[in-house]
């Protein structure tokens, strides 16, 4: 079934190329045509496993870079994912070669560092009071490793999973001898036996192709206390942040295959025996994610012997039509606060990207 929430979601739709650099365009291009004819697309089913694709709805036709790529709407929990998505080698290829750049990620790598401590304090703020001394802690998709170094600082064993060699090689010259290139299988296999008191990720978990798998892997390396912590994008409070303002185009790209319900992780957590808590990290602690909606949540191996009541259900695809119609009316848009350039730049971005 197909529901666009407006005309701006359809194939046919503008593009938006000027939001971009032109070495962006270039590999947005390159990726355009690994998706028509080089990655291998497969059916995507809901991860809450009670939904059902010939009753799911398509909202969207394209992604933000107006890849061919449609964004589905699970109608039993709410969750929106990317369906048809690429296979595991393509998923592979897409993060090793094009990724980086086609996001506009190169950056100064000791700025980069700098800036992923303030969210390895936001991690370890939640934690510390379940770490013990000498923990080993890992984190999946640690970027050059600079929230590591907060744990490290800290006096945990620290590891890390990524797939750009460059922000490897960057941390092992800060001192993170046990970084590691490849999947959470490749780094199991390398480190068995090592177990785990907290395994977490930054907006990561929305990019994991199988999320069963994922947790399954992460259960299996965790300590008898130990814990999985989350931040991942906040889709139903996209109208109550000044990123994106009620605009779900920008919400909607390659790299993000899911954007999560509670509803859904719910189910997932339910599947592995595991409990799930929303958390409420300090606010006082700034990142550079902090200006847009987060769901942060714990899973950990479940000691009740009653199952846990799960999120109301609701009317979403009314909710995802509801804040598209008030962003195209300019209704109940947030004002934004004088809080600097960059501010001002993602308005910028909110306003062309209103096509």
């Amino acid at each position: 079934m197909k529901d666009l929430l407006s005309a701006r979601f359809s194939v046919n739709a503008k593009e938006g190329y000027s939001d971009f650099t032109q070495n962006q365009v270039e590999y947005i291009n390159k990726v355009r045509g690994k998706i028509l004819n080089g990655f291998t697309l497969k059916a995507n089913n809901c991860p809450c496993g009670e939904g059902d694709r010939e009753k799911d709805i398509v909202i969207s036709e394209i992604d933000r870079y107006g890849l061919p790529l449609q964004t589905v709407l699970c109608v039993k929990c709410g969750t929106l994912r990317i369906d048809p998505y690429l296979d595991d080698k393509s998923l592979s290829d897409f993060y090793t070669d094009y990724y980086q750049q086609m996001y506009g990620r190169s950056v100064k790598v000791d700025e980069y560092f700098a800036k992923q401590s303030n969210y390895g304090k936001k991690f370890y703020e939640l934690a510390k009071q379940s770490l013990r001394p000498g923990s080993n802690i890992l984190e999946f998709g640690c970027g050059a490793g600079g929230a590591l170094a907060t744990f490290k600082a800290n006096g945990h064993n620290v590891y890390g999973i990524e797939y750009s060699q460059e922000l490897i090689s960057y941390g092992k010259s800060m001192g993170l001898s046990n970084l590691y290139y490849g999947s959470l299988v490749d780094f199991r296999n390398a480190n068995k036996g090592v177990k785990f008191d907290l395994i977490y990720s930054n907006h990561v978990f929305e990019h994991v192709n199988n999320p069963h798998e994922y947790l399954s892997n992460c259960r299996e390396m965790l300590g008898e206390n130990g814990s999985i912590i989350c931040a991942i994008p906040d889709i139903y409070n996209s109208h109550t942040h000044i990123f994106p303002n009620s605009n779900f185009k920008p919400m909607f790209h390659i790299a993000h295959i899911y954007n999560y319900s509670m509803s859904c992780l719910e189910n997932m957590a339910e599947k592995l025996g595991m409990e799930i808590q929303r958390l409420a990290p300090d606010p006082s602690i700034r990142t550079a994610t902090s200006d847009m909606p987060e769901l942060w949540f714990r899973m950990q191996a479940n000691k009740l012997s009653h199952s846990r009541a799960r999120s109301e259900k609701s009317d979403y695809l009314k909710y995802f039509k509801t804040v598209e119609q008030n962003f195209l009316n300019g209704t109940n848009l947030l004002a934004a606060k004088p809080t600097g350039g960059k501010i001002k730049t993602l308005i910028k971005k909110i306003i062309k990207w209103k096509k």
